[in-house]
């Protein structure tokens, strides 16, 4: 049984590596190119310290490109996590960061450079009803 498993294992990697052909994967368009946009949603997991409770996170992000090298960014996050022994009351945080980012390209490599800056705001909700 283990040997038919790992014979399928290989013969599924082989047909992988067989199907993703770096020639056929490779773009002939100019990326990222002026005009440019992207944008995405993200959600994860903040495991805080040991005051506060692990909490979920929401992010919503997007990016232009002005020319071909140079893009802008922003990022808007949010997270509520519980204080430990008091579940009512919470830690609102939410980022609001902007960015520039500019790339140049030293053939199949390519470095960028970022500067950016970004609003931190924080709130304590206590429930007020204990």
């Amino acid at each position: 049984m283990h040997r038919l498993r790992l014979d399928r294992v290989l013969f599924a990697l082989l047909f992988c590596l067989v199907l993703a052909d770096p020639i056929h994967a490779q773009t002939r368009v100019r990326t990222p190119d002026k005009g440019v946009i992207g944008y995405g949603v993200d959600a994860g997991v903040l495991f805080p310290n040991e005051s506060l409770e692990n909490t979920f996170t929401w992010d919503g992000f997007g990016e232009y490109y002005v020319t071909p090298r140079v893009g802008i960014r922003g990022l808007l996050s949010f997270a509520n996590p519980g204080f430990v022994d008091r579940p009512e009351d919470h830690f609102r945080q939410i980022k609001l960061l902007f960015s520039g980012v500019y790339n140049w390209e030293k053939g199949s490599w390519r470095p960028f450079a970022q500067v950016g800056a970004g609003f931190y705001f924080v709130r304590q909700h206590l429930d007020q009803t204990t």
